[in-house]
C-alpha cells in the first residue's frame, strides 16, 4: 500500500545539513500548494516558492514604457493522480503527502488551497494539523491563469516537468471568463500548477523579494566587464625610474 512519496526520487529533491533533511532548493523560504481534487479520474497537486525576482524591461503603462522587479518562481512539485482500476483516488493520501513533507523533510508552507469540489473535509483537516489552508476557484475568472501566463511570457517560472501538464497547457481554451479544456480533454494538473503559482505570488513573502537578484553564476563577458573596470583608489606610481618594489619597499 504505497504512499506517494514512494514514487518520487528523493535524492531529486532533499538532501541532509547537520544531520537534518531539508528541501535541495532554497531550504528557508515557504511554499505554496494547490490541489485540484477529484476521485475518479485525475487530481493535480502543484507546490512551488518563490526564488527571487528578476529585471523585466519593456513593459508599458499607459503608453509609457517602464522597467520593474517581478517575482521568480520555482516549483518543487507537479504531479498527477490517477486512480486506480478498482479503487478511486485516496484523498486521505494526499493529505499525508503534505504531513511528509513538513515532518519528516523540512519543507515550510505559506499556504495550501484547493478548489471548491469536495475541499471542505480536506482542508479542515490540513488545518487541525497547522497548515494555512483556504479556497481557491480557478474557473470563477481569468486572474489565475492570467498570472500564469504573464509568468511564462517574462521567463520568471522554474518549471518541474509534468508531461500531463504540457499536454493540457497545449490544449486550454480562453473563453470569455475563463480558461477551459476541450470537451474529451481535462485541465486538472495546470489547474494545480496555476493555483500555486497564484499562491505564490500574492503572498506577503513577496515583500521581501521584490528586489534586485544578482545571478551566482556570472557569464564570461560579465566578468571581463568587471576586470575593465579600475579600482575605487588608485596609487599613481612616480615617474620612470622606480619601480613598484622600490615605491612598496618589497
Amino acid at each position: 500500500n504505497k504512499n506517494i512519496w514512494d514514487y518520487l526520487n528523493h535524492r531529486a529533491f532533499l538532501t541532509r545539513v547537520a544531520s537534518k533533511i531539508q528541501p535541495i532548493r532554497h531550504p528557508q523560504n515557504m511554499r505554496y500548494a494547490h490541489i485540484d481534487l477529484a476521485t475518479q479520474s485525475l487530481a493535480g497537486v502543484a507546490i512551488c516558492h518563490l526564488a527571487g525576482s528578476q529585471l523585466i524591461e519593456g513593459l508599458v503603462k499607459d503608453g509609457e514604457p517602464f522597467s520593474e522587479y517581478r517575482l521568480v518562481v520555482e516549483y518543487d512539485f507537479i504531479l498527477t493522480i490517477c486512480a486506480g482500476q478498482n479503487k478511486p483516488i485516496n484523498i486521505g493520501k494526499i493529505q499525508k503527502f503534505f504531513f511528509w513533507l513538513r515532518d519528516m523533510c523540512g519543507f515550510r508552507f505559506g499556504l495550501i488551497t484547493a478548489d471548491m469540489w469536495q475541499s471542505e473535509m480536506p482542508l479542515q483537516e490540513l488545518e487541525a494539523r497547522q497548515f494555512e489552508v483556504d479556497k481557491l476557484s480557478i474557473d470563477k475568472d481569468k486572474s489565475v491563469y492570467t498570472a500564469w501566463r504573464a509568468g511564462f511570457e517574462e521567463h520568471r517560472i522554474r518549471l518541474h516537468r509534468n508531461e500531463q501538464m504540457i499536454r493540457e497547457a497545449e490544449n486550454l481554451l480562453e473563453m470569455d471568463k475563463k480558461f477551459d479544456h476541450p470537451p474529451d480533454g481535462s485541465k486538472d494538473t495546470t489547474d494545480a500548477a496555476a493555483g500555486a503559482y497564484y499562491n505564490a505570488v500574492n503572498s506577503d513573502e513577496k515583500i521581501s523579494l521584490v528586489s534586485q537578484n544578482p545571478p551566482s553564476v556570472y557569464s564570461a563577458q560579465q566578468i571581463q566587464q568587471f576586470e575593465a573596470e579600475g579600482p575605487p583608489v588608485e596609487i599613481p606610481l612616480p615617474a620612470k625610474g622606480y619601480t613598484r618594489s622600490k615605491v612598496f619597499k618589497v
